[in-house]
């Protein structure tokens, strides 16, 4: 290309892809030289590798103008091609691919095919094969065979150029039809040849056999042919089954299909000859022996004929739909009717004759009851607690259950007599209807609790009345007791009287105290005989002595007891006490509360010892040691306290015999437990107050002291602090002291003492001191490398605390994970880390150490010992992998590392090294190995 324009030399320059060079007026190839007006400037550089069609471009640049120089390989890569999928293609079959254009090849490329079911290609309109070449605009086709197994793909894979790629997928269809359902036939013919409707199969690609199994010596037919047990059948022909139902009613025959896996069954139902139940009206009150005939049923739910039998009693049989002809077995089909006649039981006694009619298993059963000469149950009261020779009549009955009038009659004891429908004349005998009437009467026994019985027989049916007379026990007996009688006298009860006797009755008398009875205005004894509605009285001497004693006499009449009881006077009184009194002040009168004197019957004496002067009070009587007291009267007691704490007096009354005491304790100037709350994380020596608390438990004045570390001070009631005093129940407390110095975690402690009870109050100042740590020295590290110490977590600190780093190697910290520092803050339970970088000389040692709150920790690295000296050696270069034109270095160049000294040597001799790097649209890394090696 010549140059013009130009007045004066122009510097030329090229660059670009391909080591582009330039040649100035024919002369030598470089990249760079001045050109003059009129010459000219030729370029050349090397092609992109490959067959792909890629350009590599030089730009030339003459004195700032520029102008570009492409060359552009050759393309044998096509654009993207692709082979339509086929699917329920036919097995073992030929299957051809849709015609594809190849394009984007700027000259011919080879084509090939590889893949299942021996593919191959054409090109255009060529031959078949599984290679050859194609040119751009060509028409390209693919074929294979498909495989011999149902539902099974083959794929061939044509490739176009070296790079290009299409798949062509065959998939063979289903040698297995559809599922199909052949409809059931219900309420067939007992053995007989039933035929299934028509099912047509679907979904296979090649014809499949087809199989019958089953009950009934089943067929199949196959598009209207001829009846076999298998045959071969196609996607699109007709199915029909057929098959011997079964010889029994309502039992099913199934027969099952197989079409190659694919399984369907047919299943015929016999019809049923039994019917819905039916219903025999019984019949009742028939004449005896006669033929009785039922009322007409008619039969349904029935598909079949039935067999139809009657058994039973009265020479049964059956008449089917109207016959006049009378049977005992037969055939009855649906909607036919039934009746079934029998002779009656002789005699009139209800007799039950039973007739059973059984159509194919179902059963009724027809009653016929003759009429009944013999009642229902009937009964009569039985009458207690009569009088002796008395007629005596029962309730009244009504008769029930019979069919006709029947004879009636009465025996037995008393003379007795019956009426029927309320009759005034009594007689032995007679004849009864049904709904009838009936009564008896008798006379009672001579003796008492006996019973006489009369039997009443109607028909041949009895019931007994039994009459019984009453006894000699008396009705209630009550004697009043009598109390606060005299000592050893003679005591009378008041007049009973005796009622709910029927006879006279025997009267005894037991007892203390010589009882005796009197009845009436009799003489006084302890036997005799008494009668309703007498009277009687008892008597006897009651107990000596006024201590309340009681005697007691038991009267016994016809058996029944009564008891008399008399209480002689009592002086001696029911419990009573005295309510303890607690926490009182000392030497001081103390009165008990009032008590109540009950349970005398007359009055008694009282008195009072024991300690602190005790004394007595009756009412509102003056105070005394003793005197007397009634029943219902007050009573207290008083006594002086002690004149110490905690101290009990007691004093001791007596009422009649009965001594009960009365307590006084004085009371106490220990209070009860009490705590103060400790302060930690404390300001150093800072005056501190402790929280308030509140005296309990105290019924007496105590004494407060303080002692211990920081000038403890007590303040009582919220008064000024000072070193003790007097406190009582219910008044405040508090404490103050001044804190420790520094920031140790130190503790100052005050006692403080309330009459001998006790309570701590603690202040601890803050702590910045952690608790120890330490840092893993490492020892035989490479050189001049970054070392991060382990990990440690901070503990101890009740507040944050300052730490820093210190020492050779340029030594940082991290704190809780954070950015490395050379110091910062640090709070308890957090995490701790030192790093530095370790000498550039071997078997030299770095130290850092670390200040956390002031305390120290170190963390030592030391480099390995020198090894060499040797010399780095190239062994070679690649991107990392395992394709073409790729490594995958060892695990020497990993594990076995050398050191690169200072002065350029290694060492030791025989480690490896490796360094990567990353080029522009290139995934792996491109490694350089080295290896040290002997000078």
């Amino acid at each position: 290309m010549p140059i013009d324009g130009i007045t004066l030399p122009a510097s030329v320059t090229v660059s670009g892809d391909g080591s582009p060079m330039i040649s100035i007026a024919g002369g030598a190839w470089t990249t760079s030289g001045t050109v003059s007006d009129g010459q000219t400037i030729a370029v050349r550089l090397t092609s992109d590798p490959g067959t792909n069609g890629g350009s590599n471009t030089a730009t030339v640049n003459v004195a700032g103008v520029t102008a570009g120089f492409t060359v552009t390989t050759i393309d044998t890569t096509p654009n993207a091609f692709s082979f339509a999928e086929q699917s329920n293609v036919v097995m073992s079959e030929f299957a051809t691919s849709g015609t594809v254009t190849i394009s984007g090849i700027t000259a011919p490329a080879s084509v090939q095919v590889t893949g299942e079911g021996s593919p191959q290609i054409q090109v255009g309109t060529g031959t078949w094969a599984t290679t050859g070449t194609i040119s751009n605009g060509q028409t390209l086709r693919v074929r294979l065979t498909a495989s011999d197994t149902a539902l099974t793909e083959h794929v061939a894979s044509v490739s176009v150029g070296s790079v290009s790629k299409a798949d062509f997928a065959v998939t063979t269809g289903s040698d297995v039809p559809d599922a199909f359902d052949i409809a059931p036939v219900v309420r067939a013919p007992m053995s007989s040849t039933v035929t299934s409707a028509s099912v047509t199969l679907t979904g296979m690609v090649v014809p499949v056999p087809v199989s019958v199994t089953g009950d009934g010596a089943p067929q199949i037919s196959i598009n209207g042919g001829t009846w076999a047990s298998t045959g071969t059948i196609s996607a699109g022909q007709s199915l029909r089954v057929r098959l011997t139902s079964s010889d029994s009613t309502l039992d099913e025959t199934v027969a099952t299909v197989n079409a190659n896996g694919m399984l369907s069954d047919f299943s015929v139902t016999t019809g049923s000859d039994v019917p819905a139940d039916f219903v025999f009206t019984p019949v009742n009150g028939a004449p005896g022996n006669s033929l009785i005939t039922s009322n007409s049923v008619t039969m349904a739910a029935m598909s079949l004929p039935g067999n139809v039998s009657v058994t039973g009693d009265g020479a049964p049989q059956v008449s089917i739909n109207g016959s006049t002809t009378w049977v005992t077995s037969g055939t009855i089909s649906n909607g036919q009717s039934l009746r079934v006649r029998l002779t009656s039981d002789p005699g009139t006694n209800g007799g039950l004759q039973t007739a059973t009619v059984d159509v194919s298993g179902i059963t009724s059963a027809f009653k016929v009851t003759t009429i009944d000469t013999t009642p229902a149950a009937y009964a009569f009261t039985t009458k207690s607690a009569q009088l002796l020779n008395t007629l005596v009549t029962s309730n009244t009955v009504t008769i029930s259950g019979l069919g006709t009038s029947v004879p009636v009659s009465v025996t037995g004891d008393g003379s007795p007599r019956i009426s029927i429908n309320g009759s005034t004349t009594w007689v032995t005998s007679g004849t009864i209807s049904n709904g009838d009437t009936l009564a008896v009467r008798l006379t009672s026994s001579l003796s008492q609790q006996t019973t006489s019985t009369a039997t009443v027989s109607v028909g041949s049916v009895d019931s007994d009345f039994d009459v019984i007379t009453g006894d000699a026990v008396p009705g209630s007996i009550v004697f009043a007791s009598v109390g606060n009688a005299a000592g050893d006298t003679v005591i009378t009860s008041a007049a009973a009287t005796m009622s709910g006797m029927t006879i006279p009755a025997a009267v005894s008398i037991s007892g203390a105290g010589s009882p005796q009875f009197q009845i009436g205005s009799g003489a006084w004894g302890t036997s005799g005989t008494i009668s309703n509605g007498q009277t009687l009285r008892v008597r006897l001497t009651s107990v000596a002595g006024t201590a309340g004693g009681s005697r007691t006499a038991t009267v016994t009449v016809g058996g029944k007891q009564a008891g008399f009881t008399v209480t002689t006077i009592d002086r001696t009184p029911a419990d009573f006490s005295f309510t303890t009194k607690s926490g009182v002040a000392l030497s001081t009168d103390v009165t008990s509360a009032s008590v109540t004197i009950t349970g005398l019957t007359a009055s008694t004496s009282v008195s009072v010892t024991g300690s602190g002067s005790p004394e007595i009070q009756t009412g509102t009587d003056t105070w005394a040691t003793s005197g007397s007291i009634s029943n219902g009267e007050t009573l207290k007691v008083r006594l002086t306290s002690a004149g110490t704490v905690s101290t009990s007096r007691t004093a001791t009354v007596t009422v009649g015999g009965v001594s009960r005491t009365f307590t006084v304790t004085t009371g106490t100037n220990v209070p009860a437990a009490y705590a103060f709350t400790t302060v930690t994380n404390a300001s150093s020596s800072t005056l501190y107050t402790s929280n308030t608390v509140t005296m309990s438990g105290m019924t007496l004045p105590g004494t407060v002291s303080v002692s211990g570390s920081g000038s403890p001070k007590v303040s009582i009631n919220g008064g000024a602090f000072g070193s003790g005093g007097t406190i009582t129940n219910g008044q405040t407390l508090r404490v103050q002291l001044t804190s420790a110095s520094g920031t140790s975690g130190t503790s100052n402690v005050a006692t403080v003492n309330v009459s001998g009870r006790t309570a701590t109050y603690t202040v601890k100042t803050r702590d910045t001191v952690p608790n120890a740590f330490s840092f893993t020295s490492q020892t035989g590290v490479p050189l001049d490398t970054v070392r991060n110490s382990n990990t440690v977590t901070i503990s101890g600190l009740t507040t944050n605390a300052p730490v820093s780093v210190s020492g050779t190697g340029d030594p940082e910290i991290s704190i809780g994970g954070g950015s490395w520092v050379k110091s910062g803050t640090i709070s308890n339970g957090q995490t701790l880390q030192v790093r530095q970088t370790s000498s550039a000389v071997g078997s030299t040692a770095r130290i850092a150490t670390v200040t956390v709150g002031g305390l120290a920790r170190t963390f030592s690295v030391t480099t390995l010992a020198r090894q060499g000296p040797g010399v780095i050696q190239l062994v070679g270069s690649c991107f990392l992998g395992t394709g073409a034109g790729q490594c995958n270095p060892g695990p020497e160049y990993f594990n076995n590392l050398y050191t690169r000294y200072a002065d350029g040597s290694c060492g030791p001799i025989g480690a490896y090294s490796q360094s990567r790097t990353y080029v522009p649209n290139n995934p792996m890394p491109y490694l350089t190995l080295t290896k040290c090696v002997a000078p």
